[in-house]
């Protein structure tokens, strides 16, 4: 079976391309993200969009790193860009974390760095049918409501899933016909993850007796969307939730009249609005409810770094990133330079100017810099009071306005590396260069990139 008529769909219909746009595929170098990144590289041939891949090495097992070179060979027979990181999970393991959830958490949050740092539109991911499957009957035996039986979402935000209505044996079939060796995670065997015990026994035990479990429990996900939709439309209607900076905001008054049933599912919309990947626990919730009848400025982590506040009238959820150090280093031109902060690498090199550097990159930039080999630059995040001249623009602005204005979240605002000569910002990468360090029609020029490491 071709995966191809069902991507073209889905990015017709779920989630419109444009020739312009860039798509990460998130790739483990197993069998499903390898299906799922053979299939993008054929419609991205006929289309006409990017196409990148990131692989994260976890470090969980004495393989991974195997793994990690199986998918640079992948990604290079599929002649698609890979960035490849190394993140040590077991180190940063919250207390009482699983590392299964370790594992999720932090794959995630590189996938979206890297997402955001290459100006990726959507970050794709191979979930299947099955999986839906096994999502939905884990988070039956734990008890969830409709919101949780409906299941993955095919698109949530920037992150897809177009690959959620084939089986997972026809993603096996796609990458057979590929002649392409995926290689296995041991990880999927160990029967210490709940996942894994109920894909490896529960399901096999059920199927026995139903043949049909599968569609009756993709049904049941399909019924449990229909409620859920039905009840966010009347919780927003009576919340009128609204997009903030850093998440979403409702009305405190609005909030604290529901009645108590209808409380989990106020606080699942209000996550759903703000981004969050998940709802807040019973106990979070709790404690917020208490507050909002005692406090004037009630505040609470609700966990997975997300934290509501009040503020008079409105509560708002934002997410919770500790905060960017300083950081400023020099760099000796041409050259490279590390950045551990970010996890980026940027370099600074000599060349033509060329039709690329009129168009605009959130990558790479083309420079007219006052400097010479030898020289030094800095690199840096922001200061207060920096200004820059934007490109096209008549005057300086301040760089807070600026990010500001071009909608860059707050969180990654001081994670942006600007590259500095003499005092002046030069480059902010995925924003804007400076107009007094435009490259003219020809001649030679510096060329400033940005990779993850």
């Amino acid at each position: 079976m071709s995966l191809l008529p069902t991507l073209e769909r889905f990015f017709t219909e779920r989630a419109p391309l444009a020739r312009s746009d860039l798509v990460l595929v998130a790739f483990s170098a197993g069998p499903d993200s390898t299906a799922l990144l053979a299939g993008l590289a054929d419609l991205a041939a006929r289309r006409g969009f990017a196409l990148r891949a990131a692989h994260l090495d976890h470090a969980l097992d004495p393989d991974s790193g195997r793994r990690a070179a199986a998918a640079h060979e992948i990604a290079a027979a599929l002649d698609v860009p890979l960035t490849v990181a190394r993140r040590e999970v077991e180190r940063q393991r919250g207390r009482g974390e699983s590392r299964e959830a370790a594992g999720r958490r932090v794959r995630y949050a590189f996938l979206e760095e890297t997402r955001w740092a290459a100006g990726a539109r959507y970050l794709a991911v191979a979930h299947h049918r099955d999986d839906q499957v096994e999502t939905v009957l884990l988070r039956l035996l734990y008890g969830s409501g409709p919101a949780g039986l409906a299941g993955m979402r095919a698109r949530r935000g920037a992150l897809v899933r177009p690959l959620l209505e084939l089986p997972r044996a026809a993603l096996a079939a796609a990458v057979a016909r590929t002649g392409i060796e995926p290689v296995a995670d041991p990880s999927n065997r160990d029967r210490a993850a709940p996942r894994n015990r109920l894909r490896l026994d529960l399901l096999p035990h059920l199927e026995r007796r139903d043949p049909r479990l599968r569609d009756r429990v993709i049904a049941l996900a399909a019924a449990a969307r229909g409620a859920r939709r039905a009840i966010d439309r009347r919780l927003a209607s009576l919340l009128a939730p609204r997009g903030v900076a850093g998440g979403a905001a409702v009305t405190r008054a609005a909030l604290a009249a529901l009645p108590d049933p209808l409380w989990p599912y106020a606080l699942a919309l209000l996550h759903r609005r703000a981004g969050a990947a998940y709802p807040p626990p019973a106990r979070a919730a709790a404690d917020l409810r208490r507050q909002l009848r005692t406090a004037r400025r009630p505040g609470c982590d609700c966990g997975r770094g997300w934290r509501w506040e009040g503020d008079g009238e409105t509560l708002a959820l934002r997410r919770r990133r500790p905060p960017t150090a300083p950081f400023a280093y020099t760099l000796r031109v041409p050259g490279d330079l590390e950045l551990p902060e970010l996890a980026l690498r940027l370099r600074l090199s000599r060349g033509e100017t060329a039709p690329w550097m009129f168009e605009g990159s959130r990558r790479k930039a083309g420079l007219a810099l006052p400097v010479r080999p030898g020289d030094e630059v800095t690199v840096r995040n922001r200061r207060p009071g920096d200004r820059i001249r934007p490109l096209g623009c008549a005057y300086p602005r301040r760089l807070k306005e600026l990010l500001i204005d071009r909608r860059v979240p707050r969180p990654e605002r001081d994670r942006i590396p600007l590259l500095c000569v003499g005092g002046r910002v030069a480059w902010v990468p995925g924003v804007t260069i400076a107009e007094e360090f435009r490259v003219a029609g020809s001649g030679p020029a510096w060329v400033a990139e940005i990779e993850s490491r």
